[in-house]
């Protein structure tokens, strides 16, 4: 048997604009997803939002914690105590 086709000019407009929203919006995500892969890959890109992301934030590095540690404790006794 032959499958049906539309009949009505009604009928074929509606599976033409279906296909004029579909396809595109298939495309972006296709598209979306091929960018997004290759943003994981860059190795250089997640080592820069890291550092902003670090910086924003103001992690002190790693060897200036303990520093400011000690020089904060050794300030403690000497304060006068809260009201």
């Amino acid at each position: 048997m032959k499958p049906k086709r539309p009949t009505s000019a009604r009928t074929r407009l509606m599976l033409i604009l279906q296909l004029a929203v579909i396809l595109p919006a298939a495309t972006l995500v296709i598209l979306s997803a091929s960018h997004l892969q290759h943003i994981q890959r860059d190795r250089a890109v997640e080592a820069a939002i890291e550092r902003e992301y670090s910086q924003v934030l103001g992690f002190p590095k790693s060897g200036s914690t303990s520093k400011h540690t000690h020089s904060s404790m050794a300030f403690a006794p000497s304060s006068p105590p809260p009201v």
